[in-house]
């Protein structure tokens, strides 16, 4: 009995150590850029690697034609992928926004890239990270409800020939800016009266 227990606890051991190397070597896109689109920047086909995934539910990724909808089949699945492999998604016109759909928990949920508004629990389920190398976006997945623990790295890919489109999103640090100044001349005009 002693022996068996003793063979469990390396085999645990090594299965912790070996999920330890996997989420250590998975990218993750930059705190902050939660519920930014994805937007074609080239005419030429936009090309899609796995890059990896930690998330202990089989997640299941494509491509959404209106946020919704899917077309084009499975890209990536977290669990079958191999880290490096790739899918032409084709071309598009430069602006087009790609919105993609992860089928998240066995088929459970769904979210999207882009606004919280698309998702059902209102909040942002990818960080799209543009430049993240020359050409290339990375784009990474939260897969539970809620937020989960937020760490982005469910299903993790890049993109060529797209960019992020900041445009989307408000900067939080520019709006309390912003507001500060505003506050700061309303102060001013008050103090001059």
């Amino acid at each position: 009995m002693k022996n068996f227990i003793s063979k469990l606890i390396l085999i645990s051991s090594l299965f912790t150590a070996s999920m330890s190397a996997q989420a250590a070597s998975v990218p993750i896109a930059a705190k902050g850029t939660e519920a930014i689109k994805v937007v074609v920047s080239s005419t030429a086909d936009i090309i899609a690697t796995f890059l990896g995934g930690t998330a202990l539910y089989s997640d299941d990724l494509f491509l959404s034609s209106d946020g919704g909808s899917t077309y084009g089949g499975l890209i990536f699945n977290n669990k079958t992928s191999s880290i490096g492999s790739t899918v032409n998604l084709g071309s598009f016109a430069i602006g087009t926004e790609l919105i993609f759909k992860m089928i998240a928990n066995s088929g459970k949920a769904s979210y999207f890239t882009g606004g919280a508004e698309r998702n059902k629990d209102g909040i942002a389920h990818a960080r799209v990270q543009g430049d993240w190398k020359p050409g290339q976006t990375l784009v990474g997945f939260e897969d539970l409800a809620g937020g989960g623990d937020r760490d982005y790295d469910d299903v993790v890919i890049s993109l060529s020939n797209t960019n992020e489109d900041i445009t989307a999103v408000p900067v939080p640090a520019a709006l309390w800016l912003m507001g500060s100044a505003l506050f700061g001349l309303l102060g001013l005009s008050k103090r001059k009266v």
